[in-house]
């Protein structure tokens, strides 16, 4: 009685063994694919970052035609954009920070710097995927 009762127990946690292995292997496989589509997010963004300076470089050399464009009335940026090589590169990441830790939203912290909404909302966004959780 007490072998059959054994047996039992053991043919029991095999198949939950085998259970939370399974359950483990999915787990693994998703995090790999989870893992990879954001390595392939990582890249999109380095690429148009390195676009953006590339863009930024050409617009430093070429002046003249900037000039030109601006007294023509014409802007890529919209009309109440700065260009960014009108601007310190490290500056308006603070301002964004202080302006939004004083409860400013990213439309009044866009208008108040003249920084297009969308580079806000970057930079926002990464200063809180690189902060620590609280409490570590």
């Amino acid at each position: 009685m007490v072998q059959s009762e054994l047996q039992g127990w053991q043919v029991k946690m095999h198949d939950m063994a085998r259970e939370l292995t399974a359950q483990l292997d999915t787990k693994i496989s998703l995090l790999q694919v989870l893992l990879h589509d954001a390595q392939q997010q990582a890249d999109r963004l380095e690429q148009a970052l390195a676009r953006a300076q590339d863009t930024l470089s050409d617009d430093r050399r070429a002046p003249a035609a900037s000039a030109t464009n601006q007294a023509a009335g014409l802007s890529l940026a919209g009309p109440h954009v700065t260009p960014r090589s009108a601007r310190s590169s490290q500056r308006p990441y603070a301002e964004i920070f202080a302006l939004s830790d004083a409860g400013h939203s990213s439309r009044s912290i866009s208008e108040r710097l003249s920084t297009p909404i969308g580079e806000v909302d970057l930079i926002l966004g990464l200063r809180r995927e690189l902060q620590p959780p609280a409490g570590k």
